[in-house]
């Protein structure tokens, strides 16, 4: 039955109407409608229906919208910024995002590498395109040039003010004492829904309010229309790798520095 039918609700919820005001199943499923990664929770919990665990999850509507915003690089500079670093490791694509939050609007900008050998992959079929148009930079061999990603935080150190650095503690323990070894304030941000789920719906809502600036990059367009969510028993989320469409190294490293803007 279609989960967005009033009659549909009674059928679940007998006492609709009693006890269960319509209006709150009214309020609930219009939540499902705008956060796709809601539609799960809305349907299992208050419609009994069995649903899959991943889900879609940001509204490509919502993200061209806050694409048309555009913003200055220049006022940026001398503001404070939070950095999440997706090291992607071999033949895959290494995101590194600055998340500035600035009067309640958050500004992301990232950068994307990818090594040569990782062009062939039949699995990243826009690479090519990417780097025609500047937009991923070709590194040698077939894993991430870790010298290239510092270079590029020691660039943005001059004009940005670096607060604090995430990163994956799973693969990156030795990038994270070289990072701290230059000064840089390093947190090991866990792979996880209890970690993920606060700045993972902050970003949803921040999409769908209009408060976020990401300068209509097509790299980032490409990994947020891939994303799939994984949400467990109690209603959390995390980005999933091994259930979305392709590459989300840039969605995950812009969740991950927001996740620091919010709780450091």
């Amino acid at each position: 039955d279609a989960w967005d039918k009033p009659a549909t609700w009674k059928k679940a919820q007998p006492n609709l109407g009693v006890s269960v005001p319509l209006s709150y199943y009214a309020e609930e499923c219009t939540k499902a409608k705008n956060l796709p990664s809601y539609e799960s929770a809305f349907r299992r919990l208050y419609l009994n229906q069995w649903t899959e665990s991943e889900r879609r999850w940001l509204s490509m509507k919502d993200w061209d919208e806050c694409g048309k915003l555009e913003y200055d690089l220049e006022e940026l500079k001398g503001l404070p910024c939070y950095i999440g670093i997706d090291f992607g490791w071999r033949d895959d694509y290494a995101a590194f995002v600055l998340v500035f939050p600035v009067n309640g609007t958050y500004y992301i900008l990232p950068w994307f590498w990818l090594p040569e050998e990782g062009r062939r992959d039949k699995r990243l079929p826009p690479a090519s395109d990417f780097v025609a148009h500047g937009l991923v930079t070709l590194t040698p061999g077939n894993t991430t040039d870790v010298d290239a990603i510092y270079e590029t935080i020691r660039e943005c150190s001059r004009k940005y003010v670096i607060k604090s650095i995430a990163i994956d503690p799973a693969n990156a323990r030795k990038q994270a004492q070289d990072l701290m070894g230059e000064g840089f304030e390093v947190f090991e941000f866990i792979q996880s829904k209890r970690s993920y789920n606060e700045p993972c719906r902050l970003f949803e809502a921040l999409l769908k309010e209009g408060n976020i600036r990401h300068g209509g990059n097509p790299v980032l367009r490409w990994m947020a229309s891939n994303v799939a969510v994984e949400l467990d028993g109690l209603g959390q989320i995390m980005p999933k790798k091994a259930k979305s469409t392709e590459k989300i190294d840039g969605i995950v490293a812009t969740i991950m520095a927001l996740g620091l803007a919010i709780s450091t």
